[in-house]
This record gives C-alpha cells, sequence and structure tokens, in this order.
C-alpha cells in the first residue's frame, strides 16, 4: 500500500540496532529531570509518553560528565557506585523506553570554559586556553593530565550509562561546550598541537571519542551533536565539520546536526530557532555534511510537520529528524504520522514558552499549545468520559473557547459553540496576516479543524444573548469572549488616521507608508516589524526604558534582532496628543518632542470583558470563564484554562 509519509515511517540499520522510523526526540533539558540525582515521576511520565507516541529514540538531554557540574540538572551516577534509588529510576525508564519499541540514549557534556558553569567550584573551569573569564572567574588551559581526565570523564560516563541499559549517547560538540571551543578558531587560540589547522583542532574532541568508543563497543550508539555553523566570525563552519566529521567514520554512528552558541543570546536562538527563522532551517547544513561524510545524519531544528520532515528524509538532507519542542507540543507525532493522522497533531508555535522556567511556571515545563506537557503523571493521554454527559455551551470561538470546546466533546458532552463574527480563531485570527506567525496559524487552523471533525455545533454570525444561551438548556456554560483593545484618554486617539495594532492587520490599504506605533510592548514591537516587513517605515515609542518587557521567553532575543534591522525605537517617551498626521510626546525631562507619520498604530494592553462574562453566569448551573475575559494574558493561559475548565465539567 502507498503511504503518506514513506521515508519517516521507514526503518533504518545503524550499527547494531533498528530505528523503526526516522524520528528522534532531541535532548532537550528540562529542570524537572532530576531531583536528588533520581529521575523523578515526573520527567519519566513526559519521556515515557514520547516513547509510547512512536519516536525510534528518545534521549535525555544535558548530563554533565564532571562530578563538580551537577547542579541540580544531573544524575548521580558519576560517584565510586550508583546509588541503588538512581538506578531504579533509571532503569524503569528505560523499561519503557523498550517496551515501547523505542531506543534510550542520554546526552553527556562538558561546558568548559562557558558561563554555564556553576559559580564557586575552584579548579574547575577550563578550556583551550587560559585566561580571566568575563565574570572574573580563571579559565585554566586544558593540557597534559586534565585532557586525559576528561577523556576519561566522557568514557567512564558513557561505559556507566550503558551498563544502566542504555542503548547510546548523544556526545555534546555544539552550541559552544568544550568540545566545539576546541573545534572553533575564535575560541581555540593555542600554538601547539591542538590548536591552528582545523586538523589540529579537532585532535582532542577526536581523542574524547575514541577514548569513549574503546569503552562502550561497537554494539553501542555513539551520536555526535554538532553545530553545523556557529554564524559568528571566526566560529566553526561547515567546511570545518566536514573535515572534523570525515575522520570520525568508524568512530561514531550518527552525526547530529544543530547550530549556533549557547552564551551568546543571538545565537542561542540559532539552537533554538525562534520564528523569524524558516522551518527546517538546519536541513541545508545537514545535507553539506551528509554530501561529503560516510555517516548518518540527523538534524533538528524548528522541524514541526511530518510534510516538512518527509520531504528531508525524502530528498536525502538528512537520514533522520531529531524533534525536541514538537514533541513537547505534541508527544504523539510519530504515532500520528505513521497511522496517517497529520490532521490530528498539535503543532508546534515556537514561542519558546516551554524554556521560561522562572519563579511564574513553577520551575516546571510547561507549554502553549499542550497542556499535557510536563504534566503526564497527573493527566491522562486519553479524555476522562464525563460520569454523566450533557450539554455545554461554549460562548467565544477564540483559542480558550475552541480548547474547552474540543476536551468537553472528547469527554462525550454535546457541544455548541457561539461565535458573534463570522469565523472562529479570536485574537489570533490576526495570524492569517502576519508574515511571522505562521505557525500559529497553523495551531488557530488546527483548533478549528478539530473542533469540525469532532461534531462541535458551530454557530458563526451569532451574537448570543444569556436568554438564549439559557434557552438551549446547557449543564454549563463557557464564556471566552476575549478582551477589547485600551484607549487610553489621549487626545486624538480616535482620529480618522488612528487605529489599534489589530485594525492594521484587517486592511494594510489604510495603512500609510510612515507609522508611528504608540506602545512598545511585545504586541505593539511584533505589530511594529510586520509592518516594517510589509514595507513600512515604523518608529515605536515605548513610556518606560524597555521593550517588549512582557515577553521573558528567548523569543525576546528573536523580535528584538528583528527590530534592530527594520524599525527605529524611541523609549522614555509618553504620548501626550496626536493630530494632523503628529504624535507629541514628553520625554522623562519634561521636553516635547514631535513625530510625524501618516499613520498612527496603537497597542497599549486590553481590557477583559469581565461584565460580559459574568452576565451568563445564571445561564447553566456551572458557569466559568477562559482567557481574555477573566485576565488578559497569553495564548498559552487562554488554552490552558479552556482545556482544565472543561476537563472538570
Amino acid at each position: 500500500m502507498e503511504r503518506l509519509f514513506p521515508n519517516l515511517i521507514s526503518p533504518i540499520r545503524i550499527g547494531s540496532h533498528v530505528y523503526k522510523n526516522r524520528i528522534l526526540t532531541s535532548p532537550v533539558f528540562q529542570p524537572f529531570y532530576s531531583v536528588d540525582g533520581k529521575l523523578t515521576p515526573e520527567a519519566h511520565a513526559y519521556l515515557a509518553d514520547q516513547a509510547k507516541g512512536g519516536a525510534a529514540q528518545v534521549t535525555l538531554g544535558e548530563h554533565p560528565v564532571d562530578p563538580q557540574l551537577v547542579f541540580g540538572r544531573g544524575f548521580d551516577i558519576l560517584g565510586d557506585e550508583i546509588p541503588k534509588a538512581v538506578q531504579r529510576s533509571l532503569a524503569s525508564f528505560i523499561l519503557d523506553v523498550h517496551n515501547y519499541g523505542a531506543l534510550a540514549s542520554i546526552e553527556l557534556g562538558h561546558p568548559g570554559q562557558g558561563l554555564q558553569f556553576p559559580q564557586g567550584v575552584k579548579g574547575r573551569t577550563y578550556g583551550p586556553i587560559g585566561y580571566v573569564r568575563e565574570d572574573g572567574a580563571e579559565v585554566a588551559a586544558l593540557k597534559g593530565g586534565l585532557m586525559d581526565m576528561v577523556c576519561e570523564q566522557f568514557a567512564r560516563t558513557a561505559e556507566r550509562v550503558k551498563h544502566l541499559g542504555f542503548d547510546g549517547v548523544v556526545i555534546h560538540s555544539a552550541h559552544g561546550c568544550l568540545l566545539a571551543q576546541f573545534l572553533s578558531a575564535r575560541t581555540n587560540k593555542r600554538t601547539d598541537e591542538y590548536g591552528g589547522p582545523i586538523e589540529n583542532r579537532v585532535k582532542f574532541p577526536i581523542m574524547v571519542l575514541e577514548r569513549v568508543r574503546e569503552r562502550v563497543g561497537r554494539d553501542f550508539i555513539i551520536e555526535l551533536r554538532i553545530s553545523g555553523r556557529e554564524f559568528i566570525e571566526g566560529g566553526i563552519t561547515i567546511e570545518d565539520n566536514i573535515t572534523y566529521c570525515s575522520m570520525l567514520e568508524g568512530i561514531i554512528d550518527i552525526i547530529h546536526v544543530s547550530a549556533g552558541i549557547y552564551e551568546i543570546p543571538e545565537l542561542f536562538i540559532r539552537a533554538h530557532p525562534v520564528i523569524y527563522y524558516p522551518p527546517g532551517c538546519n536541513a541545508d547544513l545537514a545535507a553539506g555534511i551528509r554530501a561529503k561524510v560516510n555517516i548518518p545524519v540527523a538534524v533538528v531544528g524548528a522541524i514541526n510537520s511530518p510534510e516538512l520532515a518527509e520531504e528531508i528524509i525524502a530528498s536525502g538532507k538528512a537520514d533522520l529528524v531529531a524533534l525536541g519542542r514538537q514533541t513537547i507540543a505534541d508527544p504523539y507525532f510519530a504515532k500520528k504520522a505513521t497511522e496517517e493522522r497529520p490532521q490530528e497533531i498539535t503543532p508546534c508555535v515556537r514561542c519558546l514558552n516551554c524554556m521560561d522556567i522562572g519563579p511564574s511556571s513553577g520551575l516546571n515545563l510547561r507549554c502553549t499549545v499542550n497542556p499535557r506537557a510536563g504534566r503526564a503523571l497527573y493527566l491522562p493521554e486519553e479524555y476522562p468520559k464525563a460520569a454523566e454527559p450533557g450539554k455545554v455551551v461554549v460562548v467565544g470561538g477564540g483559542p480558550g473557547g475552541m480548547k474547552a470546546a474540543i476536551t468537553a466533546r472528547l469527554r462525550g458532552h454535546r457541544v455548541v459553540l457561539f461565535e458573534k463574527t463570522g469565523s472562529l480563531g479570536g485574537i489570533i485570527k490576526f495570524t492569517d496576516k502576519d508574515v511571522f506567525k505562521g505557525d500559529l496559524k497553523r495551531f488557530k487552523d488546527h483548533l478549528i479543524e478539530r473542533c469540525n471533525a469532532l461534531g462541535v455545533d458551530i454557530r458563526l454570525n451569532t451574537e448570543v444573548t444569556p436568554e438564549a444561551v439559557e434557552a438551549e438548556g446547557p449543564h454549563a456554560v463557557i464564556v471566552a469572549v476575549g478582551a477589547e483593545p485600551l484607549m487610553p484618554p489621549i487626545p486624538g486617539i480616535d482620529g480618522e488616521k488612528v487605529m489599534h495594532a489589530l485594525e492594521a492587520y484587517e486592511d494594510m490599504d489604510k495603512v500609510g507608508l510612515k507609522v508611528v506605533m504608540v506602545g512598545g510592548g511585545l504586541a505593539g514591537c511584533e505589530t511594529g516589524v510586520h509592518l516594517a516587513k510589509l514595507g513600512r517605515e515604523v518608529t515605536i515609542i515605548e513610556m518606560t526604558d524597555t521593550v517588549a518587557e512582557d515577553c521573558r521567553s528567548p523569543h525576546r532575543i528573536g523580535l528584538l534582532e528583528q527590530m534592530n534591522k527594520l524599525v527605529s525605537v524611541k523609549t522614555g517617551l509618553h504620548c501626550t496628543k496626536i493630530e494632523d498626521g503628529k504624535v507629541t510626546c514628553a520625554d522623562a525631562g519634561g521636553g516635547e518632542i514631535c513625530l510625524t507619520a501618516d499613520t498612527v498604530v496603537y497597542a497599549l494592553g486590553m481590557k477583559p470583558r469581565e461584565d460580559l462574562a459574568c452576565s451568563f453566569r445564571n445561564s447553566a448551573l456551572c458557569f466559568a470563564s477562559v482567557g481574555d475575559c477573566s485576565k488578559a494574558g497569553k495564548v498559552l493561559d487562554a488554552v490552558h484554562q479552556g482545556y482544565y475548565v472543561a476537563l472538570g465539567i
């Protein structure tokens, strides 16, 4: 029979192992992986989900090989004896992975001179050369016995994880870590046999890999993670990597191609490509290496659809694809692709909220599109059927309302969704027009498709009243009526050539060539970049000293990079008046500044439609409001609230 993704789902033999398909999970670091040196139950469930979801290999992320580098992120496997509790936790995870027909791997690395090194550790900060780091730490040059020690640390750790039952290791030689520091002419300024031409710079990394292979034997997978390019002057190039990898035939089994450097913000987002880079942006780097080297090649980087993954394999750019954020968004990606259900795959929107591990996340994994991410231990894959299925009315067809409707329907309820406009999507309908929001548009379209496929009774162009909802006789009503733009009392803000950011998306013909954007929060900055990309001359004014401050994730790094290229930014300005194509502002010192514009666009926050939401409170026995009508927030908040509310009906 003809298959939809024949190359992606085909098996491949590598060494003594058979990969059941071409999909690997990328070694994504998460803060809940290890507590007291053991794999946590939450992490076990999260990883087992990926194996159950059909991936050919599940990979634990970023384990340091130096005992003094275990600072709340590694497993206690480096001492003289591995504690029994640690053995049990990892053995249980490996057993689950194997039971689902996948291979188990773990990434081993060493940061070297990198700033991710823990503070206060003496005598352990070293790299290719000696110097004083920018934070004052002394970096020692790695020589002689220290070189042998690091080789032994990698080899001993790899041997130990093999004895624990892992099928392979990923040796981290990417993103500016120790091995990459030796490869890069930018960081390796040595004048001995380990510096100078690339043939010398590769010697120490090859020493490490040879020692690992010697210790683990031929039947153990060694996957080498590299930055195909570092994208910085003097950094690692594709030609360097071709030389490096050509010397590794017979030593390693897989070349895993990423890009960028962790320590430099604008290169960090090369390692975790944000929406300003095309999906699959590292595939050409992988293709360049695969064309010259006789080792199977895997590629990682914003691969968030089976169609793209199939094209990469079919075209010969790579032999395997490694998925990181996409398996957080939907751990069942591989299973759904194999069973030819691509329309059910929840696409990653590349927002990088999964990397926001500050206090608000509880130091846990959170995903905008998948409320189960990091919570699989408590939230089963299959939606629990309602004890007494009834009728649920959802008011509002934005992301929160649609997620609530889908969840309620999967639990067996009859669902009616009222939407006052002619289409679903709510506030994220702007993604139909935004030049950079293709991933979020795919998620919006996915929610619409799921509502239709599940038989949600969708009633468009219906501005429903509380009385009309009550007349439906529902058991529960979920209100998701969103928020409305804040319009501060700025004289002229209601003028003919003034519009809210969402209006600018609706009718670009009304947006003049010269635009002043009032408001430098995330919404204003993203709108400004969109307009500039379409040829407008955009100036963003913001009353505080920083822009996009409401965006904490690495997405902000990519956004600021685009702003530096495309728009003019003026901070510390408070808009006081808009009149006759002029925007008058007051600066911090009380001075007055005037800017001219053909069109003024504003994005000054949103006001929840609380009163409208509360008007439906007595329309059913059970009532809940979700999303922006409760509190203006992110798409993540609306989706998660819609899911949890419907889960409780």
